[in-house]
C-alpha cells in the first residue's frame, strides 16, 4: 500500500506542477484552487499517508487502508474537475459534483484516520498474543 500511495502521490505532483507551469506561462491563474488541491490532497496528503504506511506496515494491510486508497483516488480527480467547473462559472454543475466528491474524499480520509487511531502508530495497538487472546478467549 505504501508504494502504491507514493507512486500515485508523485503522479498528482507531476500533474499539479505541470498545471502550475501552464498557468504561469499563460498568465491565467483562475485554476489556482485546482492546482492547490492537487498538491495538498494529492501529493502531500497521499505522500504522507504512504510514508506512514511504510513506517507502520500493519496498518497498510487493513480493509480501512484499502477503503482510504480507493475512496481518495476515485473522489479526487472528479472533485478537481468540479472545482475547475466552479472557477469557470459553471456552479450549477460543479457545485453539486464538488459536494458529492468532497464527501467521497472525506470518507477516504476518515478511513485513514480511523485506521491510524485504532491500529496504533507506529506499532500495533496490541501485540499478536493479545490479539489472539482477544479473538479466542477460550484458549487463554
Amino acid at each position: 500500500m505504501s508504494g502504491r500511495l507514493l507512486r500515485i502521490a508523485v503522479l498528482y505532483w507531476v500533474v499539479a506542477v505541470s498545471w502550475g507551469i501552464y498557468m504561469g506561462a499563460t498568465k491565467d491563474f483562475a485554476q489556482v484552487p485546482v492546482h492547490a488541491h492537487l498538491n495538498l490532497l494529492g501529493w502531500v496528503s497521499l505522500g504522507l499517508c504512504g510514508l506512514i504506511y511504510a513506517k507502520a506496515p500493519h496498518l497498510a494491510e487493513t480493509r480501512l487502508a484499502k477503503m482510504h486508497f480507493w475512496l481518495h483516488n476515485l473522489g479526487l480527480p472528479p472533485l478537481m474537475i468540479a472545482v475547475s467547473l466552479i472557477v469557470n462559472g459553471h456552479d450549477d454543475v460543479g457545485g453539486p459534483a464538488a459536494g458529492i466528491f468532497s464527501v467521497v474524499v472525506g470518507l477516504g480520509i476518515l478511513s485513514f484516520a480511523v485506521n491510524l487511531w485504532l491500529g496504533g502508530f507506529p506499532l500495533p495497538a496490541r501485540n499478536p498474543a493479545q490479539i489472539e487472546a482477544a479473538a479466542n478467549p477460550a484458549r487463554a
